[in-house]
């Protein structure tokens, strides 16, 4: 979309379904769309896929770029897997990720935090999975409902603007709000969010607004 002439052009498309998609950094031109287990980056320039990496044996649900180091990328699986992987080093055939964790049940979402020193996912297990250090060594597992109504998107664990704190929806059309340091979970209400929230977005300059999204409406909070 160009904002300025307020126009829409089509730029890629596809007789298979894309679960997933990032743009890389600084960079306008390059996208990485996930098609089932498979990864392929695009350039819009040439309009034309790059390359193709089969990284997951099923759907690849988040595809998600490290903020301070762009080769970096993590993805998320319904096969259990999150991986991280260096795109400056990864092979065509049979691409090995430098780390791999196994979950029990589907990863719907694995995001970097804002300073990269962590990563969050989100399982199907009813597990919110929080990796820190320099290799991402350290775990601490957090219990959390994520069994959403097949109506609904799957909940997707966010982080905050300072990676203190993890945004996600519950059941009860509330917001968790989850201290990184401690795991005691907050939550938000409102009379006005009557629709389980699912999607959550932070604001990427303004500290402190948040939007989130479900059942067709929009909710935007602000601290105060």
């Amino acid at each position: 979309m160009d904002m300025e002439k307020e126009m829409l052009d089509i730029i890629y498309t596809s007789e298979f379904s894309i679960f997933s998609l990032s743009q890389l950094p600084h960079d306008d031109n390059s996208l990485l769309l996930g098609y089932g287990g498979k990864v392929k980056s695009f350039d819009e320039r040439t309009g034309k896929i790059i390359n193709v990496w089969e990284m997951h044996e099923q759907r690849v649900n988040t595809i998600d770029f490290h903020p301070a180091n762009s080769n970096l990328v993590a993805t998320s699986s319904k096969d259990g897997f999150v991986r991280i992987w260096d795109l400056r080093c990864i092979g065509k055939d049979q691409p090995k990720s430098i780390k791999e964790v196994a979950h029990n049940r589907a990863v719907q979402s694995a995001y970097f935090s804002p300073t990269g020193n962590g990563l969050v996912s989100t399982s199907t297990e009813d597990t919110i999975c929080v990796w820190s250090g320099p290799d991402f060594e350290n775990l601490s597992i957090i219990k959390h409902n994520n069994k959403a109504s097949p109506r609904l998107s799957s909940f997707r664990a966010i982080w905050g603007w300072n990676g203190s704190y993890i945004f996600i929806g519950n059941m009860q059309r509330a917001i968790d709000v989850i201290s990184t340091e401690n795991n005691i979970t907050t939550p938000l209400r409102s009379e006005y969010m009557t629709n389980v929230p699912c999607r959550f977005a932070t604001h990427p300059y303004k500290e402190g607004l948040l939007a989130c999204a479900g059942g067709g409406k929009l909710f935007l909070w602000t601290k105060m």
